[in-house]
């Protein structure tokens, strides 16, 4: 019988059927072109839209309990991604009173690495160890010199949100139109800290890290007040020279640790115990900050007074509010030992002789303990209950073929299905085991299936059919694909209808 032109129609869409995937767009990151040479931003390589599109969903999903667009710094456990970027007024503003040169760069660069890997060095710990990483350095111009806008002994909030904005453009480094951005802050001067958050952000993902900092350096030759401060979540302002005291390293360590939440002690330390500032609690676990009095040598009591990093200590309610605490004793931070949560959906669907049931598996974050109503909330640090821990592997006992939707468990979050066929399962109770990347905890957590009852139809008949079937043979073809799981059971039926129908083929009654 010669081959009919509906039918090549036919046979052409069912191969299609699952097959086709949208087409890929690139995305680039912008670039400044106006940096010298050694300290020029690397393009990152061009992400599909499809992948972005995904990250974008995955940084918005409130069952998440992974770190979004606005936990840019929650605690002092895990990776962080540092921006550097070198400040200098172009001269449109104000009078440009310094220039950076490499060397100087070079040597502000140093000094702040080194207070860096002193709280990486201090990390108490095996598992979830603090580890600092560095995006390339990059100079910002902006209208403002720094070194002269300082009034009072401040620097003003109007200079700062100028400078941030001045320099983020100029470098290319976030948005402040950025569409994760979903809520505003407290009132309209405040908006410049999307800037921010999108720059840090954009450096996180660019590093692969848990959280991320961008430090803002205008250069001064002499000590400048004021000019040192954390200014929001995640970025900290900090003049070259005091990046130099003591050695280096001191004041860029006092500031880091403000962005995961910790206080001064400054006040209690220098007035004693009974001073209004002293006994405030912060931190994501909203702990006291003062355990020990006088701390003129410790984080972050007084330390301009004290020699140089190797002498500096951290003292215990500094620790505590970073996130540091072990209560129970194991050497396992307790922010990052997470119970797991598992939930069945009772969304479930036939496949051949199988049922898939879909659901979710989290690790429950440690509750961020730091009320809005304390004292201590007065720069908006976001308390969402986060972990940067990860699920890493999903088994069960007995093996019921769980997987995950995205194709591989590698979030605090995933969406799974379960692949059972009833016929040959006894047991609808079963054990699902999750492994977690940073304490490296199987977690077993029971299981009852409850399973849908469908009008199952046996695999065995369609390759009974399948050999019933004459004709060319490329027309078993359809049932490759079948076995393959290209097409589904439906349309295999519809397939083999029409080639009956249309008298294509015979099915053999012997």
């Amino acid at each position: 019988m010669v081959l009919k032109p509906v039918f090549i129609i036919a046979i052409v869409a069912v191969a299609m059927i699952g097959m086709i995937t949208p087409n890929v767009f690139a995305i680039h990151h912008q670039t400044s072109d106006t940096l010298p040479k050694s300290y020029t931003v690397t393009e990152t390589p061009n992400a599909p839209f499809q992948s972005y599109y995904q990250e974008v969903l995955s940084k918005s999903n409130p069952s998440s309990p992974a770190p979004g667009f606005y936990e840019i710094s929650q605690y002092a456990i895990g990776t962080v991604g540092i921006q550097i970027i070198f400040v200098e007024s172009n001269g449109s503003v104000d009078p440009s009173k310094y220039d950076w040169s490499e060397s100087k760069m070079k040597i502000a660069e140093a000094n702040i690495k080194k207070g860096l890997e002193f709280l990486e060095d201090k990390y108490p710990y095996e598992v979830g160890k603090l580890e600092f990483s560095y995006r390339q350095s990059m100079i910002g111009e902006t209208g403002v010199e720094a070194s002269t806008r300082v009034t009072d002994g401040w620097f003003q909030h109007e200079d700062l949100v100028e400078l941030v904005e001045d320099t983020l453009t100029d470098t290319g480094c976030g948005s402040k139109t950025d569409p994760l951005a979903t809520k505003g802050f407290h009132w309209p001067g405040d908006k410049y800290r999307i800037h921010v958050l999108s720059c840090g952000n954009e450096v996180r993902d660019e590093l692969n890290t848990d959280w991320a900092t961008v430090i803002f350096v205008p250069y001064t030759a002499t000590q400048v007040d004021g000019l040192a401060f954390g200014f929001t979540e995640g970025a900290f302002i900090q003049d070259s020279y005091m990046t130099t005291v003591n050695g280096g390293g001191v004041i860029p360590a006092h500031e880091w640790t403000h962005m995961v939440g910790t206080t001064d002690m400054i006040e209690c330390d220098l007035f004693g115990p009974e001073h209004e500032a002293c006994g405030e609690k912060a931190g994501y676990l909203y702990m006291e900050e003062t355990d020990t009095i006088p701390m003129t040598n410790c984080l972050l009591g007084s330390t301009g007074n004290n020699n140089s990093i190797p002498r500096l200590c951290i003292s215990e309610g500094t620790k505590h509010q970073m996130g540091w605490v072990d209560e129970n004793g194991n050497n396992i931070p307790d922010i990052v030992e997470n119970d797991v949560i598992v939930t069945l959906s009772e969304n479930q669907k036939q496949s051949n002789s199988s049922v898939i049931v879909e659901g979710t598996i989290m690790l429950e974050p440690v509750k961020c303990k730091w009320p809005q109503n304390s004292p201590s909330w007065w720069n908006d640090w976001s308390c969402k209950d986060t972990t940067i821990n990860k699920i890493i592997e999903v088994t069960s006992i007995p093996n019921v073929g769980i997987e995950s939707k995205d194709g591989e468990f590698d979030s605090a979050f995933e969406e799974f299905t379960i692949t059972v066929d009833p016929l040959k399962f006894d047991n609808m109770e079963i054990e699902i085991q999750v492994k977690d990347k940073i304490t490296n905890t199987i977690h077993s957590i029971p299981v009852e299936l409850n399973i849908t009852e469908f009008e199952m139809t046996e695999t065995e008949e369609i390759s009974t059919i399948s050999e019933l079937i004459s004709g060319p043979t490329w027309i078993k073809d359809i049932f490759r694909w079948y076995e393959e799981k290209k097409i589904s059971e439906d349309q295999l039926n519809h397939a083999i209808e029409f080639l009956v129908n249309e008298e294509i083929v015979e099915l053999d009654s012997n």
